[in-house]
């Protein structure tokens, strides 16, 4: 609970304020919670609150509880500044119990105030001043105490008022402020006062406050009488007082000796420590000391005593002699301390150097402390020593010379050599061992000390008589030979001495000289390799190992004790550590040796070294890192893959270790250990010393070294490969086989690799080491380096550019691994890749848009460079920056329109407006720059503009309608334009606008019906025109504008009221409520309007005639109108009414017995339609049939025509009309008797008509010949086949397939009609044969055949055939059957209306048919065996099939099988194809004869076989390997069908999945990554256990073709990612993306995949989508 209440209140410090300030209680009472942890995270969130929260809490701290007050104070102290700096009134209020009652409220006030620090000011420091001087609980005091202390500068000010207090603690209280303040110059006067203060603790706190004054006087002044308090505690601090002051204080020190012959044993403490402080004494003062000394029994007293005569140095020799007896009796910490003064005293203390060199033989724990002493009193100490070395104890001589060893550094000891020679001869073996090293130490000391001195004064030091002077003794010798002779007499007692501690003395002297003094003898040395003693054997190695090229003679001897197998018994770890080391020292010269090495680091191994649970522990302890972020992908001992690695989880068992429960608390105070750490084996400690030396060895070996050392990477122990790859930093030849355990299973291994790349980055090798690996043929070889490359971040910015580049890599692992690169490079890449933009190579220049592009708003200040990428010219750069231009914020739409606006180039300005199109709404405010575009004059230029524009929403529309409405819009380039030219252009604009308007549609252009309706008043009858097409598109808005203009008071202009009202006609269900606004303008002044209202009123009652037939009787009032075309409109309009009209039936009537015959027609008509019609309404017109007046007349017979049988008892009138000399009265006679004469033979009647003048009353006569017609009437039918009119033949023809097969005989004389020259007339000629019957049936077909005849026709013959066989469509199956072989020919036409018409005919083939068209596959014509095959797929694949195929089913899919080997390809393809078509069980019974295709080299027939064996599914399952097989192939359909087969297999193609990932990663061609992808979809929905594998091993795959690549690409990997279902969750963080997509459908899949991941991960999807909510679909999540 704990854990969760602290995590929770951490999450809060993230939040801003006003999402906190409902949460502000709940943080208040966490301030309570018995977890020490959930406290301190209450008062950290507290303080990350804002200015709201504080307020909050300050407005609480009224109420009435006062622990609820306690608690709201403390909360805003909690906040602190500056947050509760504008309360701190608030809180100095509460310090006054006149204002608060509560004392625990007045002390969370004073801790308030102290979190809220100095800025609280002088007030807040007052009002403490006070609470502490009238506080009277000790925690209130220390509370208001630690307040002011908190105030610093401020509580300065009341410093003399708290010090002027008469209550002693006040005044100490003020000391502790003063004391956290450090300086206490202001208030000299109050201390001096508290000096005297009658409170000996106030005293006590005003004499340690001298400290803190900056001028000495006042103290110097004060404390002599202080020194004399009465208090002892005052005294005694008094006198410390002065030892702190130092030096400034030494004037007081003949008053401190006083205090020596104190009776109090610590104020005579106090006082001999503050002298030894005062720097130099008086020799009066020392005098007092010597005697204070004699006189002591205190031996403390004593040591001070001492301390402080040594702290005089040298000037205190003169009292040497007198601490002589005291040296000699003295107890340890006496003679300690006597010992540090004769150091001190230095050279001056000489005559005590026996004495010392005594001490030391007699009390070894001294030792330490004497050598100190002695090495400060020059050659006196040397002397001493000296001495020693002729006492007749061996051990003393011993000693004597390991003190010499010692002191061997300082030059005073150099005063031995001539005694540690002779030493050299001591009859002593380990006097002569101790001699030998002694000896060598002085030797090389000389040396290193002459070479410190300038080489004028070696010069002056040269002479003559050198030689003869060393000899006699009267000289010293030069240190080379010095060395030289001592190198030569230890190489002889090495040689010559059979004592161990001789041989290791002159072995470790030999050493101490170095390789300059001791290669001569590097032979002897080498001799005692074969010694019994390992130290002797390890001092040689360590020696050798010194000697360089003198060495090399003696590396066989040194790899012998290195412990390999096979060479030497070498068994010691020490000795084989000094043989590597040596290796170490020799480096490249001892290169031989390094295979050895290596064998030695590997071959000796513990045997816990490979024990999984000791890897374990070692993963474990492994320190935390910054490269424990990597995800290990493979373990340390797997070799290198060539391939990618496919995910982080392909190797589960190497992740890192999971997080315990009893962890939780490690770090914090209160932590205990939970188990001791067991103690590290010594043994195993030596032996891993030694693998590392051999490691620093072989790096030390150059090239050669650092090779072998590579090959050592497979040892198991992270710890070893670690100094491995920090050995190998400098040898760049293997830099890359470092690289590649950036992804080792152990952290420290990889936090190598990480220090090695930080490395290269402070040396400058960055570019020259890591980026070649960026283009390594390997793809994990490029994932690492890129990986390495992320680690630098910001310092790998140079490198930006080939990062990007590796975006366009073939493998996804490589290009997810740039991604992150680029991100953790950050900002400072942008630079980088901008100015590759310009680069020479298309390639660079693409990636480094798409890594702009990932980089997101961060690359937004390169936007005028990216959007500069639209005028280049390669199609991989323009496809990229529309890319990238949609993901750099708000800094792309800003750039595409200044582009828009400021380019010369239309190639470039239109791609700009199509990808600020592509940002839709978001790009709304650059609406008028692309709307400015319209009416350009460039056709493709403003449709891309029209197009971004509807993207855009309602602003597109607001910055177009502007156009269309003004009058005079702004052009392009005005100036070079004429009037007229620029008013044409003017014109061009607003249409353009009127155009683009109604493209958006009326969803976006609604809301400008009002703006555009204005526009019916503009004088330009074509924009009117524009206008009114605009509103009709506009729905309800368009009719409520058109509804307005009818009114006079808005439509001013009649032409405009009348376009209104037309419109209004047209737009059907909107145009209801404006009803009754155009039946009110039936009534207006202006006859047009009256007209136009009726039409509209009729158009209207089409559909929504009861919505008209309100209105009827206001239509039927204006059949008197004064206008005859309005009367008409009003009949016609009633006429549509029903029953709604009857009641004006009589009112109609009245018309036809009037003189208004224009109108009878209509009344007529009004009359059939409403059902009214009667005889009686016949007799008033046939009465007109005789009028004078033709047109009355014609008007009657018309009328008549309309009344249809009601007219049928005046034939005979009409029949008169035909013998009329008027050609339109007898063609209306003709018309009328067809209609009114039904089932009356007038073929009498019509034939001499067939010959009449006029044209259509010759069409009108073959028409009605067609109720009968024999004989006589048939032959001149027949005559008027020929008739100089198309018209009339057309008629002729459709009269005689009315008569059907009557007239048969007639066949070859409208055969001759397919050749007409009007296509109508053929159309209707080879209906007309059809109808014939069986006859007709084969004149058709056989002319259908006849292409020898086609050639001589002006008609094409495609245009025939197909007449033709649309005809055939219409005849039975009987009559089609004999002719399937001539159908099945034009199944392979080009024109698909033709397949079409062919296809139709043989759907209705029976089976007996089908089976005579199955013997057409052995034809010899390649067209007739082809169509077999393509009629037995279209006949077959429309039945349902069942288990039990019929007889012809199988013969026909025999018949296919066999055509599978027809010797024509195209043959094969369509029977292959046929196969496909037809599917199901009837193809799976022939899976074999398909699959065999594939062995042959028939590639043409491959897609369609490949795509039938996939739609089998698991019945296919035996011929995947030959699929497999053709995935390789060169042909894009082939690959793609064969990846499209194993998807349709399903379950049993699992196997084949990475061949798919791998199409999917190195294909080429985007449709087969496409299908691979479906395919891999297909596979893991056929069964749980196979979307688990699936998602298990290629879903991250997927994923990461979600975020790059095409837009099908990224749809079908969501596609794919929803059907594996659950299993998919590991990618849910690319699918929430993919919601931000910018491709519509990429967002639907998306979604559509998460949803089918299910509820398990709803409450992730959740958390994900709400982390990126600013950059996805929000409505589809």
């Amino acid at each position: 609970r704990a854990l969760e209440t602290a995590a929770a209140l951490h999450g809060l410090r993230y939040c801003s304020d006003e999402l906190c300030c409902p949460a502000v209680d709940l943080i208040l009472r966490r301030l309570d919670d018995p977890s020490k942890r959930v406290q301190l995270a209450a008062e950290a969130t507290l303080r990350s609150l804002g200015p709201l929260c504080a307020d909050l809490i300050a407005e609480k701290l009224k109420v009435e509880d006062p622990e609820e007050r306690e608690l709201l104070v403390a909360a805003l102290g909690c906040v602190g500044s500056p947050n509760a700096l504008p309360y701190t009134n608030m809180l100095v209020a509460l310090l006054d119990p006149k204002t608060e009652g509560s004392s625990k409220v007045q002390i969370a006030a004073a801790e308030a105030l102290a979190k809220c620090g100095p800025e609280t000011g002088h007030a807040a420091a007052v009002a403490l001043a006070d609470f502490l001087s009238k506080a009277g609980e000790e925690e209130a005091k220390t509370a208001g105490k630690q307040a002011l202390i908190s105030l610093k500068e401020a509580a300065i000010e009341v410093l003399p008022c708290l010090l002027s207090h008469q209550h002693p603690v006040i005044k100490c209280a003020a000391f502790d402020i003063l004391e956290s303040l450090g300086d206490g110059s202001g208030v000299v006067k109050e201390i001096t006062a508290c000096a005297s203060d009658r409170d000996a603790k106030v005293r006590q706190r005003a004499v340690q406050a001298f400290l803190l004054l900056k001028d000495p006087t006042v103290p110097l002044r004060l404390l002599p009488n202080l020194m004399e308090d009465v208090d002892r505690g005052v005294a005694n601090l008094a006198i410390s007082i002065i030892g702190k002051m130092g030096k400034s204080a030494s004037s007081l020190a003949a008053l401190v000796t006083k205090q020596l012959k104190s009776a109090e044993i610590d104020q005579r403490c106090a006082a001999s420590w503050t002298l030894g402080q005062l720097g130099e004494l008086p020799s009066s003062t020392m005098k007092v000391i010597i005697t204070q000394l004699r006189n002591e029994k205190n031996d403390e007293i004593r040591s001070l005593l001492i301390q402080a005569i040594g702290a005089q140095g040298p000037g205190a020799g003169s009292f040497v002699s007198l601490l002589g007896p005291e040296f000699k009796e003295a107890s340890p910490p006496v003679r300690h301390a006597l010992l540090e003064a004769f150091g001190n005293i230095g050279t001056a203390a000489g005559e005590m150097a026996p004495a010392l060199v005594a001490l030391a033989l007699a009390e070894k724990e001294s030792l330490p402390k004497v050598i100190q002493a002695l090495g400060c009193m020059g050659e006196a100490a040397a002397f001493a020593l000296a001495a020693r070395l002729e006492d007749p104890t061996a051990s003393i001589r011993v000693f004597a010379l390991e003190a010499l060893q010692l002191l061997a550094e300082l030059p005073s000891t150099q005063e031995a050599v001539s005694t540690v020679m002779r030493a050299l001869q001591d009859t002593a073996p380990e006097v002569q061992g101790a001699a030998c090293v002694t000896a060598a130490m002085l030797a090389i000391e000389q040396v290193k000390q002459e070479a410190e001195i300038p080489q004028a004064e070696v010069e002056e030091q040269e002479d003559k008589l050198y030689q003869l002077k060393v000899e006699s003794g009267l000289a010293r010798r030069r240190g080379k030979d010095q060395a030289s002779v001592v190198a030569q007499k230890l190489s002889q007692l090495l040689s010559e001495s059979s004592s161990l501690e001789v041989q290791g003395g002159a072995l470790h002297g030999l050493w101490k000289l170095g390789a300059n003094f001791t290669a001569p003898y590097a032979e002897v040395i080498a001799g005692m390799a074969s010694s019994s003693s390992a130290s002797l054997r390890k001092t040689v190695f360590l020696t050798l190992g010194d000697f360089a090229e003198h060495a090399v003679p003696f590396v066989e001897l040194m790899v012998s004790h290195l412990g390999v197998e096979g060479h030497g018994q070498e068994v010691d770890l020490e000795v084989q550590l000094a043989v590597v080391q040596a290796f170490a020292t020799m480096g490249m010269l001892g290169v031989e040796a390094a295979p050895f090495l290596a064998k030695r680091l590997l071959g000796v191994q513990s045997d816990d070294a490979s024990d999984p649970e000791e890897i374990s522990k070692k993963k474990q302890m492994a320190p935390g890192t910054v490269a424990s972020t990597l995800s290990p992908a493979e373990p340390a001992s797997m070799a290198r893959r060539p391939g990618p690695r496919n995910s982080a989880l392909d190797w589960e068992a190497w992740q890192l270790q999971p997080f315990h429960e009893d962890e939780l608390d490690a770090g914090l105070p209160d932590a205990e250990a939970h188990e001791d750490v067991a103690p590290a084996d010594p043994a195993a400690q030596q032996a891993a010393e030694v693998q590392r030396a051999c490691i620093r060895a072989l790096g030390s070996m150059g090239l050669a070294g650092a090779q072998i050392l590579t090959e050592c990477f497979h040892y198991p122990d992270p710890d070893m490969q670690a100094a491995m790859l920090n050995e190998l930093r400098t040898v760049p030849e293997v830099h890359s086989s470092m690289i590649n355990k950036l992804e080792d299973a152990y952290k420290m291994v990889r936090q190598a690799v990480v220090e090695f790349v930080f490395h290269l980055a402070e040396i400058g090798k960055v570019s020259e080491i890591l980026v070649p690996g960026l283009a390594d043929e390997d793809p994990y070889v490029r994932h690492l380096h890129l990986q390495a490359l992320g680690f630098l971040e910001d310092l790998a910015q140079d490198q930006a550019a080939s990062v990007a580049l590796r975006l366009r890599d073939q493998c996804w692992s490589v290009r997810a691994c740039a991604v992150r690169t680029l991100h953790l490079i950050g900002p400072p890449a942008v630079p980088v890749l901008t100015s590759s933009l310009e680069d020479e190579n298309a390639e660079m220049r693409a990636a480094c848009l798409e890594g702009l592009g990932h980089l997101g708003e961060m690359a937004s200040s390169s936007a005028a460079k990216i959007v500069n990428c639209l005028a280049d010219q390669e199609e991989i750069v323009l496809a990229q920056t529309f890319q990238t231009v949609k993901k750099i914020g708000t800094a792309g739409p800003e750039e595409l329109a200044t582009c828009i606006q400021s380019t010369t180039k239309p190639q470039v300005q239109l791609r700009a407006v199509q990808a600020l199109g592509e940002f839709g709404k978001a790009a709304s405010a650059y609406a008028p720059v692309i709307a400015g575009l319209l009416g350009c004059g460039v056709k493709n230029l403003e449709e891309t503009a029209v197009n971004a524009l509807k993207c855009m929403g309602l602003p597109a529309a607001v910055a177009v309608t502007p156009i269309l409405v003004h009058r005079t819009p702004p052009v392009h380039d005005p100036d070079n334009m004429d009037d007229e030219e620029t008013q044409d252009a003017q014109k061009q604009r607003r249409l353009s606008a009127a155009s683009a308007l109604r493209t958006f549609g009326e969803e976006i252009s609604a809301g400008q019906a009002q703006l555009v309706g204005s526009c019916l008043l503009d004088p330009d009858a074509q924009i009117r025109h524009e206008a009114v097409e605009t509103l009709k598109i506009l729905g309800e808005s368009g009719a409520a504008t058109f509804g307005a203009y009818t009114d006079p008071a808005v439509g001013t202009k009649l032409e405009a009221r009348v376009l209104a009202m037309e419109a209004l006609g047209k737009l059907g269900l909107f145009a209801l409520p404006w009803i009754p606004q155009l039946a009110k303008c039936l009534e207006d002044a202006a006859a047009e309007v009256r007209r136009v209202a009726a039409v509209a009123l009729g158009e209207l009652a089409e559909e929504h005639s009861a919505a008209v037939a309100d209105f009827a009787q206001e239509i039927a009032a204006r059949l008197r109108d004064g206008d005859a075309l309005t009367r008409r409109r009003c009949i016609e309009c009633l006429g549509k009414l029903g029953n709604s009209a009857k009641p004006f039936v009589e009112d109609m009537v009245q018309i036809l017995e009037g003189i208004d015959s224009w109108n009878w027609v209509p009344v007529a008509e009004a009359l059939s339609r409403l059902g009214v019609a009667a005889p009686a309404h016949a007799d008033i017109l046939a009465g007109n049939l005789t009028h004078d007046s033709r047109s009355v007349r014609w008007s009657a017979a018309s009328s008549l025509g309309k009344l249809g049988e009601m007219a049928k008892d005046h034939v005979d009138a009409l029949v008169e009309l035909l013998q009329s000399e008027d050609a339109s009265l007898r063609c209306v006679g003709t018309q009328t008797l067809m209609q009114v004469a039904k089932g009356v033979n007038l073929e009498d009647k019509f034939l001499p008509l067939l010959m009449d003048p006029d044209t259509n009353t010759r069409e009108q006569a073959c028409l009605a010949l067609a109720s009968h017609c024999d004989g006589e009437g048939l032959e001149k039918l027949l005559m008027k086949l020929h008739d100089p009119k198309p018209f009339v033949r057309r008629a002729a023809a459709a009269t005689l397939g009315e008569l059907g097969e009557d007239a048969a005989d007639c066949a070859g004389d409208v055969l001759k009609l397919l050749f007409d020259s009007n296509s109508y007339v053929c159309a209707t000629a080879a209906r007309t044969l059809v109808a014939f019957g069986a006859e007709g049936a084969k004149t058709l077909m056989n002319r259908l055949l006849d292409e020898d005849e086609d050639d001589k026709l002006d008609v094409e013959s495609s245009v025939l055939q197909r007449i033709m066989l649309d005809a055939m469509q219409a005849a039975d199956a009987e009559f089609i059957e004999p002719y399937l072989h001539v159908l099945v020919v034009f199944l392979a036409a080009n024109q698909p209306e033709i397949r079409l018409a062919a296809w139709s005919c043989l759907s209705k083939v029976s089976d007996k048919g089908f089976q005579s068209l199955v013997k057409g596959a052995q034809d010899s014509h390649i067209v007739v065996r082809k169509g077999v095959a393509e009629a037995i797929a279209f006949l077959l694949s429309g039945r349902e099939q069942s288990g039990d195929p019929t007889f012809m089913e199988r013969e026909a899919t025999e018949t296919l099988a066999q055509q599978l080997t027809d010797p024509s390809d195209a043959v094969r393809v369509q029977a292959a194809e046929a196969f496909r078509r037809i599917g199901g069980p009837l193809a799976e019974a022939h899976s074999e004869a398909l699959a065999n295709r594939l062995q042959e080299h028939d590639i043409r027939v491959y897609c369609p076989v490949m795509d039938t064996l996939g739609a089998m599914g698991k019945a296919a399952a035996p011929y995947i390997a030959l699929l497999k097989a053709r995935l390789e192939v060169p042909e894009v359909k082939v690959r793609a069908s064969a990846v499209r087969a194993l998807g349709g297999i399903g379950e049993p193609a699992m196997p084949s999945a990475s061949l798919l990932v791998l199409r999917l990663e190195e294909d080429s061609n985007v449709e087969v990554k496409v299908c691979a992808i479906e395919a891999l979809g297909e596979i893991g929905s056929a069964s749980e256990q196979a979307a688990g594998q699936i998602a298990k091993v290629h879903a991250n795959c997927l994923a990461s073709h979600m975020i790059m690549d095409e837009a099908c690409l990224r749809r079908a990997c969501a596609r794919t990612l929803g059907r594996l279902g659950p299993h998919a969750s590991s990618c849910l963080h690319e699918l929430v993306l993919a919601l931000g997509d910018s491709d519509l459908e990429v967002r639907k899949e998306a979604a559509n995949a998460l949803t089918g991941i299910g509820e398990a991960a709803a409450p992730e999807i959740v958390a994900i989508i709400r982390s990126v909510e600013d950059t996805v679909d929000l409505q589809l999540a």
